[in-house]
């Protein structure tokens, strides 16, 4: 099985660099395929997979792994690699909401991903495109942390544009105050994913 990228492409810049505070781990399709048909998906093979970013060190890099979950496979597969020592704990999880064949974006559905986290996880959850605006009130409101983007959506709203993604985390500032909530500090965001 051939795939997209070679593993030290896809972590070479770690080595280099000493400012990466977060690095992601996708749980999609790729990975799921090399577990099928390894047959193993926590044995000896587990800490290559193909170069997704299974077997980085993260603590050499003072980075913790964000592990983006796009449905209840997803949060169970990554629940066993940190019981079988394959992820480091602790990590971002990332709930993501409105994929085709993924998590609805929905609040049951950000409910129910929730429950399926480890007790102690530090999470967040985000919609894609015009989801993304009511899945950010809805994870602070669960006890999670947000996550908006141009990488998620490219609209303020129906029909506008974001000019920048600056643009949009005023938006979802904006919105988290009007539920009472404050922004985190670069310091308190640290101290929240344990880089402090």
């Amino acid at each position: 099985m051939a795939y997209r990228s070679h593993r030290s492409w896809r972590i070479g810049h770690l080595y280099v660099s000493r400012f990466y505070e977060a690095a992601l781990l996708s749980l999609g399709a790729e990975t799921l395929v090399r577990i099928a048909r390894d047959s193993e998906p926590l044995g000896e093979k587990a800490p290559d997979l193909g170069g997704v970013g299974f077997g980085v060190d993260y603590p050499t890099f003072w980075i913790v792994p964000e592990i983006e979950l796009f449905d209840s496979g997803d949060c169970h597969l990554a629940s066993d690699l940190i019981a079988g020592g394959t992820l480091a704990a602790p990590s971002l999880f990332s709930l993501v909401l409105g994929v085709k064949y993924g998590f609805n974006a929905t609040p049951e559905t950000m409910i129910y991903a929730r429950g399926l986290l480890p007790e102690w996880a530090v999470w967040t959850g985000f919609g894609i495109g015009r989801a993304e605006f009511p899945m950010v009130a809805q994870a602070w409101l669960l006890g999670g942390h947000v996550r908006v983007g141009m990488e998620d959506n490219l609209y303020l709203a129906k029909g506008v544009l974001a000019e920048s993604n600056a643009a949009l985390v005023a938006r979802a500032v904006d919105i988290l105050r009007g539920v009472g909530a404050a922004p985190a500090t670069p310091i308190e965001a640290r101290a929240a994913l344990g880089l402090s």
